[in-house]
């Protein structure tokens, strides 16, 4: 109770140990607007400082992590479930059909195509790009006509 009589309000939970991310002053004036980045150190991912903000993040959360019971059951679970591979929905752009498919095994998706009498090509294959997986096709859009092609 406090003083008044009234009930003392709830303590809140103390916070785990979010590593410290230090706040800049920094503001920019864009097109006559004060906006504030007090975060921009965290954009250098060569910065020091950025890399050792990040791995006291990965190890708050592989500790939260651990903790997880069902955690290797999903992982196993999303693991199978993906082993099946996919294909994508066509698009259809002139006489030509543009589509992903990523067979079973393969890391990422590649982006083919076909017309009517032609044998299907590979367009774009994010693994031929990058063999260690780190490039990825995030969104890919064929002109009118299937001639052309923005990625």
């Amino acid at each position: 109770m406090t003083e008044s009589g009234h009930p003392a309000p709830p303590v809140p939970p103390q916070a785990p140990g979010y590593p410290r991310a230090e706040r800049l002053g920094l503001t920019e004036d864009l097109q006559g607007y004060q906006v504030a980045d007090p975060y921009r150190w965290l954009e250098d991912p060569a910065s020091q400082d950025t890399k050792d903000w990040l791995a006291a993040q990965d190890e708050l959360w592989l500790s939260h992590a651990a903790d997880l019971p069902a955690r290797a059951p999903l992982a196993s679970r999303i693991e199978q479930l993906m082993a099946a591979g996919f294909v994508g929905t066509p698009v259809w752009r002139g006489e030509r059909q543009f589509f992903m498919r990523r067979l079973a095994g393969e890391e990422h998706g590649v982006l083919l195509t076909a017309a009517p009498g032609e044998p299907e090509r590979a367009l774009i294959d994010p693994m031929a790009i990058d063999p260690t997986g780190l490039t990825t096709l995030d969104s890919w859009h064929p002109d009118k006509e299937g001639r052309l092609l923005a990625y």
